[in-house]
């Protein structure tokens, strides 16, 4: 069996990082995804 782990965590307000573990064949990764803010306003 191989033990994994992973991780979500904001870096500011609209950057998430995402990171996993390395394994026995393959280096662990660190992804960052930006979020744009949406300019439209909610309809009611």
């Amino acid at each position: 069996m191989e033990i994994g782990g992973e991780a979500i965590d904001f870096l500011d307000d609209s950057t998430l990082v995402m990171t996993s573990e390395a394994g026995r064949s393959r280096p662990g990764t660190i992804d960052t995804v930006k979020c744009r803010l949406s300019r439209e306003q909610p309809t009611q």
